[in-house]
């Protein structure tokens, strides 16, 4: 249950309120590889009321300076996209100058009892993405499982949240700064300014 509460500071579904797949960056940071290298390994824990089918898939949005992928369990693919790919049902932060990977299940169906007989969760990990910034901040993930129980068994459920990404500035990329830090820069600028008109010139006598 801690792992929900880390993965996604704001969690959002369609239909249900736990049904998903969510990835977790595991340490809460990336881990140094040298030559400024650093690897994010992330777990995926399907929720209890949550299944998977052939096809379902979870996306990490926005992974700056990407270098790779070196691990995916068993019965995952992945792919890379700058736009995507996200469940038709839900909106994520995407920034399409920044690569998303998409992890893609190709397993067989797991359902409601096999779940439970895993105490009502399953993890799958690791899955290790390469980057060259070690500076870590939220971005948008998105999944896509079926409903394993009730009325809606077998209905898919888009899932979205928020989960640890490496930040555009933190390997040597570009750097934006906030609109509070433009104002107080602008205004540094003109007291500079007012301050040199002011001076009048020295003449030597």
């Amino acid at each position: 249950m801690k792992k929900y509460m880390v993965a996604a500071a704001m969690l959002v579904t369609a239909g249900t309120a736990q049904a998903s797949l969510i990835p977790v960056l595991t340490g809460g940071s990336p881990i140094d590889l040298g030559s400024s290298v650093f690897a994010y390994n992330y777990d995926a824990t399907l929720a209890s009321d949550a299944g998977l089918q052939n096809g379902n898939f979870f996306t990490i949005y926005d992974f700056a300076n990407f270098f790779g992928v070196s691990n995916t369990p068993s019965n995952f693919t992945f792919s890379t996209a700058n736009v995507g790919v996200t469940p038709g049902n839900v909106i994520a932060n995407d920034d399409p100058a920044l690569v998303n990977i998409t992890f893609t299940y190709t397993g067989p169906d797991l359902n409601y009892d096999e779940i439970a007989a895993n105490n009502g969760e399953l993890d799958f990990s690791p899955f290790t993405i390469l980057s060259r910034s070690g500076i870590a901040g939220l971005d948008s993930f998105t999944s896509m499982t079926v409903k394993n129980n009730g009325l809606a068994r077998g209905t898919l459920i888009g899932t979205v949240g928020e989960v640890e990404v490496p930040l555009l500035d933190g390997g040597g990329g570009s750097f934006v700064p906030e609109p509070a830090s433009w104002a107080m820069l602008v205004a540094g600028f003109g007291i500079v300014g007012g301050t040199m008109r002011r001076r009048r010139p020295t003449v030597a006598a």
